[in-house]
């Protein structure tokens, strides 16, 4: 078996970890150095001895950790939550002793009662900016209903809202959802130099003139496909 030579892999972790830093980052650092692990996605039915069978698999390859997709509780006829599949899931990784990260795609989920809830509807939610006070209260209340019924299960180790950061075909169309990334990118870089340092491609060749065109290239309708996944990542 081929190994891989360590003082690579220590320059390969140091770089990683200085594109990729936040105070949860850290914090998570502090805890354990890095995750090895993989997805296990399934979306539609499932026998829990399947669940356990492949999770043991997985932990036997020599992996510590696994992404689960599709967990998300459904919505009964009285607006309450079912939340057996995440409770199914979750007991199987437990079982076999397996750390488990759980993504909720808490932005584009909740469910139709819930939404109602707050007066709103699915084709309202999606024409709408997050920065409404209504929309924020709506994914608060589906992400914690989530994130509340296994907040306290050792064997989960992390939670995501969305999955891999990758060019979607979802423009930013609404001008205050443009002008807010682009004050985010102002207050991010400060300026377009500091910008153009961190997404360029190759060295000296800066890809924006103007946060406009910052704006442009990291909408995945125009030019998203001109950064590559590392630098993509960099602007989560």
């Amino acid at each position: 078996m081929n190994t891989l030579d360590p003082m690579f892999r220590n320059q390969a972790l140091a770089a990683r970890s200085a594109l990729n830093t936040s105070p949860a980052l850290e914090r998570l650092r502090q805890r354990r150095e890095t995750f090895c692990g993989t997805v296990l996605w399934l979306p539609h039915d499932y026998e829990l001895a399947w669940v356990e069978r492949e999770l043991q698999a997985i932990k036997d390859c020599g992996l510590d950790t696994v992404r689960f997709h599709g967990l998300n509780p459904s919505e009964r006829s009285d607006g309450t939550l079912d939340h057996q599949r995440a409770d199914d899931w979750i007991g199987a990784a437990r079982r076999v002793g397996i750390q488990v990260i759980v993504i909720s795609e808490g932005f584009d989920a909740v469910p139709p009662l819930m939404l109602a809830r707050h007066g709103l509807t699915r084709e309202g939610l999606d024409r709408s900016s997050f920065t409404e006070p209504t929309i924020q209260a709506a994914i608060r209340e589906w992400v914690a209903a989530i994130v509340d019924r296994h907040r306290d299960e050792p064997h989960v180790v992390g939670w995501g809202v969305l999955g891999e950061p990758q060019p979607r075909p979802v423009a930013l169309r609404d001008e205050l959802d443009r002008a807010g990334f682009s004050a985010w990118l102002r207050h991010r870089y400060g300026d377009i130099e500091s910008l153009n340092a961190a997404w360029r491609i190759h060295p000296g060749q800066p890809l924006a003139a103007s946060w406009d065109e910052a704006c442009d290239i990291a909408d995945p309708a125009h030019g998203a496909a001109l950064i590559n996944g590392t630098q993509h990542a960099r602007l989560c």
